[in-house]
């Protein structure tokens, strides 16, 4: 049986959520920019904007990382 936990990130794993939202949005978004979505990727996805969301902790957006022991 497997064990899953979800903790929420802190600001130590400010760098892998950032690597995490970098790939996943630009697996699927970057079309949409003429710059090929720098300005938001620093805007949103950058270390001074990550850890203003990590240590302000907005209600409605948690980021978690998943632990599975199989």
């Amino acid at each position: 049986m497997s064990d899953t936990r979800f903790i929420p990130c802190t600001v130590a794993d400010l760098h892998t959520l950032q690597d995490i939202a970098i790939n996943s949005y630009g697996d699927h978004y970057l079309y949409l920019w003429f710059d090929g979505g720098m300005w938001y990727i620093d805007r949103s996805f950058s270390d001074a904007a990550l850890k203003k969301s990590l240590v302000t902790r907005i209600p409605h957006f948690t980021s978690f990382i998943t632990v599975i022991n199989l």
